[in-house]
């Protein structure tokens, strides 16, 4: 069961995003955590019908995603971590890949900007 498929115990965390034939599903579990790509609809891959959803990618991160994900011009947008924890990150991704284009720690507690 160590594989993410049938048996895998991981679960949706937040909701899902869709963007160029890929869903973008934020998981858990004790196995693997993180965000994962499936190829739904039209593989864009091949421009092929997609039997069933597929997993393309899994890009994992230290904490669980648990807010909603952002998808456009060939991007994925999502935040590790519950609102006041330690150590969270913002992570842009490649929609297609799911390689980091960047990542950036959020601060603990917002500050002021000066004008």
């Amino acid at each position: 069961a160590g594989d993410g498929g049938e048996g895998s115990s991981a679960v949706i965390t937040a909701p899902a995003a869709f963007d160029g034939g890929l869903l973008f599903v934020p998981m858990a579990g004790p196995e693997k955590s993180g965000l994962g790509a499936l190829v739904v609809g039209q593989d864009v891959r091949g421009g092929k019908p997609a039997r069933k959803a597929e997993e393309k990618w899994f890009f994992p991160t230290p904490k669980p995603l648990l807010g909603a994900i952002a998808a456009s011009d060939g991007r994925v947008y999502t935040v590790d971590g519950a609102p006041g924890d330690a150590g969270r990150n913002l992570y842009c991704l490649e929609a297609t890949s799911g390689k980091s284009a960047w990542s950036v720690e959020i601060a603990l507690r917002p500050q002021a900007i000066s004008p």
